[in-house]
């Protein structure tokens, strides 16, 4: 079984941790936050020949200060600029739904969320 909360220690330890994101929420408001962020490409389901859609997945702090919390979160609505290459221009995208969460009590505020960004 995955260990969050051996992530999130880590996560909370590395000040260089992921790379610089800024996050828009529904009010407008922005913030610059750190965040992990795993591009997925698309990819072809050798059975069906469905193409599923490029995705990204983006692991940062549940805080409103130097992540986004789980309290003020709203998927869909929310937005976030990230590069959809490393090293290149950023785009906006929304997070389309919360993967996971999990609570550490140690760090990090809440914990850490890993979020699905479309």
């Amino acid at each position: 079984m995955f260990d969050f909360a051996k992530l999130a220690r880590t996560i909370c330890s590395d000040a260089l941790f992921g790379e610089w994101i800024t996050y828009t929420k529904a009010s407008g408001a922005t913030r610059r936050i750190r965040g992990a962020v795993k591009r997925v490409p698309a990819q072809t389901l050798p059975e069906t020949g469905r193409v599923l859609r490029p995705y990204m997945e983006l692991t940062v702090e549940d805080d409103m200060t130097s992540g986004i919390s789980l309290d003020e979160l709203e998927t869909s609505t929310d937005n976030v600029w990230i590069p959809l290459r490393m090293g290149r221009a950023a785009s906006e995208f929304s997070i389309s739904r919360i993967l996971r969460h999990a609570r550490t009590g140690t760090c990090c505020g809440g914990g850490i969320l890993v979020l699905e960004i479309r």
